[in-house]
């Protein structure tokens, strides 16, 4: 089962890089989503 609290911090994390063009938050986001189907599979 996906976390879905992981799923929200990616989310906003995602938003937020959107919206001021941040590429360190859309690494983050990225990652944060790559550890939950990680564990989603596990």
């Amino acid at each position: 089962m996906i976390n879905q609290h992981m799923m929200n911090k990616a989310r906003r994390a995602a938003r937020e890089a959107l919206t001021k063009r941040n590429a360190r938050k859309w690494d983050e986001a990225n990652r944060i989503m790559r550890q939950a189907a990680a564990s989603a599979f596990n």
